[in-house]
């Protein structure tokens, strides 16, 4: 039983491992398009994560193994759109923690500039554009972590004045 509770363990620890946390996905949403669902940038790039036609198709077929989006104009779907991202930057960061580049700015460079120049550089490439992408995205990232911390910080001082009994002053008499 406890081989099989280790394993089970093992196996959570592992999967969060390698899972992209949506607060990422969040950030590179933001910084890619704004969150706008409509965009089309100069190069061709598509939608909200802004997944240029080939690489969606690709996405679609090699890594998800559903011909069903295949199709970039499933680009334009939020939802449909996330899932493509994330297979990526799930099957990136697969890719870079092989060679040893396990961090999260690695992760964020290969989105911008691809797995191959991460990997060529052993780092973040020396490309201006992608410099700048990754600073933009953890800005971002950090401004949402903000943002998390102060709303809930907010709904604890509502629960705790809600759950305050109000204090009964004596009377008079």
């Amino acid at each position: 039983m406890r081989t099989l509770l280790a394993l089970l363990l093992a196996l959570l620890l592992c999967s969060s491992c390698l899972a992209v946390e949506d607060s990422l996905l969040d950030a590179i949403q933001q910084v890619e398009s704004g969150g706008k669902a409509d965009a089309v940038s100069r190069a061709g790039a598509l939608g909200s994560f802004q997944i240029m036609p080939k690489t969606w198709t690709w996405i679609w077929k090699d890594l998800i193994k559903d011909k069903t989006y295949a199709d970039p104009k499933y680009a334009f779907s939020p939802a449909i759109a996330r899932r493509a991202a994330k297979a990526y930057l799930d099957w990136a960061k697969k890719r870079l923690d092989g060679l040893g580049l396990t961090s999260q700015d690695c992760l964020i460079a290969s989105y911008n500039c691809g797995v191959g120049a991460v990997k060529k550089y052993k780092g973040i490439p020396p490309y201006k554009e992608t410099q700048d992408y990754v600073k933009k995205v953890n800005r971002a990232l950090e401004s949402k972590r903000h943002d998390s911390n102060r709303n809930s910080s907010k709904t604890d001082k509502a629960r705790s004045k809600k759950n305050t009994m109000p204090v009964r002053q004596p009377s008079g008499h």
